[in-house]
């Protein structure tokens, strides 16, 4: 059994992936070879998950009577919005 000290390898990345890595890199103060085998290492280690955790809506008590539907509430304050500012752009008194 033989152990490989260092490996070389020739990866091809589209122009849009090879300008991505190119900016990271100098963002990062690295070359763009050093950027590669670190994002390589780190991806290899588990630490490079970009998933996000699970958002759970957490729902408190609103004291709501059984058939109230809260989103109507912006619903209806829209509607009123609406008339408010059609009354005020035709000059209609209010009612």
């Amino acid at each position: 059994m033989s152990i490989v000290a260092s490996m070389e390898i020739i990866v091809t990345f589209s122009d849009d992936v090879a300008e991505s890595i190119r900016q990271a890199a100098l963002a990062s103060g690295k070359t763009p070879e050093e950027f590669v085998l670190e994002s390589v290492r780190t991806a290899l280690a588990g630490q490079g998950s970009t998933r996000l955790p699970r958002f759970v809506v957490e729902a408190k008590p609103m004291g709501l009577l059984p058939g109230i539907d809260p989103a109507g509430f912006n619903k209806l304050l829209d509607e009123l919005d609406v008339e408010e500012y059609l009354r005020k752009r035709d000059g209609t008194p209010e009612s």
